[in-house]
């Protein structure tokens, strides 16, 4: 499954701004289920990922299981904070949290690169004004 979420190319393998979302992602935040519940819970999120308002209704119809299952899913993925139920239920919508904690990651990140750079550039610049004064 991939979610696009724009990202600075330096961070990334591919050349395309895209967070993947697998199964063996997923089993890191749900170690205890089994695969074709992870293969469901991809599946939930892909839908949700392409539309949050999306209902539980035309969940069921695509993933050809009752109500009752597709709420099971969803439980269990709100129990693992993995997405979770943004405004009323009726009218609501669906926001997927791992995508909101590698965004974090990221930040946190580039942030940290950031100070970096900035403490080498001052060095940079304390060393050339070191050698222009001594040329004088």
């Amino acid at each position: 499954m991939r979610i696009r979420i724009p990202i600075h190319p330096a961070f990334l393998k591919e050349k395309e701004n895209v967070i993947e979302i697998s199964e063996e992602k997923l089993k890191n935040y749900m170690p205890e289920v089994s695969k074709k519940k992870l293969e469901k819970a991809v599946e939930i999120i892909k839908m949700i990922s392409k539309n949050p308002y999306i209902f539980i209704d035309e969940m069921r119809a695509k993933l050809y299981v009752t109500d009752r299952t597709v709420a099971r899913y969803i439980s269990n993925l709100k129990e693992n904070k993995i997405i979770e139920r943004v405004e009323p239920d009726n009218g609501g919508s669906w926001k997927i949290l791992i995508i909101d904690i590698m965004l974090l990651l990221v930040k946190k990140w580039k942030a940290c690169l950031l100070s970096v750079v900035t403490y080498w550039l001052q060095k940079l610049k304390k060393h050339r004004g070191n050698q222009q004064f001594q040329k004088n």
